[in-house]
């Protein structure tokens, strides 16, 4: 095999051992965060609120807040992110790197027009003369359907609606052709229509430029949606993750089993929803043992005494539980 087709059989992204802690207290927000993602591939992170998604996802680009303290290996194109020094690591947000965030009225700013905010991420990666720029802008708003881009590349945020501006955040983070995407909870904010157009777009934007996508939600609806690996997180750390077919027909882990029932599914009526008791731990306060046992209806004593192991999967990812929810779970262990 030449280099190249090494280059290209290695995953785009490769996170192993990563983990968050906060300097005040040494509390353990992530632990442990290992995945890989393939050129052009669609991966979900999901998992209840504090449950440790965007924090992994803020730690891949090295945009944690203060106070916060990264380790661990971030391997992107075969080169460790992790740890690099911030100028290198600018350069390499927008024009490796794009995200998107879950508040686009609070990532934009709001006295600059939108058409200049566009313009300036390609500025400052480089990209083309003034003239190219301002055909660049129109043109990446067209691609994430804006309409009548030229009129609104001279409107501020305030200007445009929740779905607009979420479409010109989106235009921001793709001008400068990334390879990777990652959006954080980008729909939480819209309402449902807005939220099925904005994903539906993430799709096909994935599809058309070959650019892979890592999407950070809560809800398992979505990533059914648009993901082809799923990752369910829980207390910092990620304890299932498998293709999504896989995950909806045959979960393993007690904690994904609990999300697929609280889903509306039908008329209520047949089909009650069950939200799961108890709300996830305080990282400070993380019990020994597996996280989610104090609210575990399959735990047991060994639960509380030891962190399970992972356990590997045939049909692709794994799980971590020493009780898992279905006995054909460890036949393919």
């Amino acid at each position: 095999m030449n280099d190249a087709a090494m280059i290209e059989a290695s995953p785009l992204l490769a996170l192993e051992g990563v983990g968050v802690t906060r300097t005040a207290d040494g509390a353990s927000l992530v632990e442990d965060v290992a995945f890989t993602l393939g050129a052009g591939e669609s991966f979900g992170i999901v998992g209840e609120s504090g449950s440790g998604k965007s924090t992994t996802v803020r730690a891949i680009i090295g945009l944690l807040p203060e106070g916060l303290h990264a380790s661990g290996r971030v391997h992107f194109s075969g080169e460790n992110i992790a740890g690099m020094e911030e100028a290198r690591l600018a350069r390499l947000r927008g024009a490796g790197i794009g995200m998107v965030f879950q508040d686009p009225l609070s990532a934009l700013n709001p006295v600059m027009l939108v058409g200049r905010q566009i313009a300036e991420a390609l500025r400052w990666h480089g990209k083309l003369d003034p003239a190219a720029r301002r055909r660049r802008t129109i043109e990446v708003m067209r691609l994430v359907g804006l309409p009548e881009p030229e009129r609104l590349a001279a409107s501020y945020p305030h200007e445009l609606s929740g779905g607009q501006r979420q479409r010109v955040a989106l235009a921001i983070a793709l001008a400068c052709s990334p390879r990777l995407l990652l959006a954080d909870e980008p729909t939480t904010a819209l309402d449902v229509t807005i939220q099925d157009q904005i994903l539906r777009l993430l799709d096909e934007l994935r599809r058309s430029l070959g650019m892979a996508l890592v999407l950070v939600t809560h809800d398992l609806g979505v990533i059914a949606q648009i993901c082809e690996r799923v990752a369910v997180m829980y207390a910092g750390r990620i304890v299932e993750e498998a293709p999504v077919a896989r995950l909806f027909s045959a979960p393993a882990h007690p904690y994904t089993r609990m999300l697929l029932d609280s889903i509306p599914q039908g008329p209520r009526a047949l089909h009650p929803l069950a939200p799961i008791p108890g709300r996830p731990p305080d990282p400070a306060l993380r019990p020994p043992g597996c996280g989610f046992a104090p609210r575990c209806p399959r735990a047991s004593g060994a639960c509380t005494e030891r962190s399970p192991p992972w356990r590997a999967l045939g049909t692709g990812g794994g799980f971590a539980c020493l009780h898992p929810v279905i006995a054909e779970a460890v036949a393919h262990v």
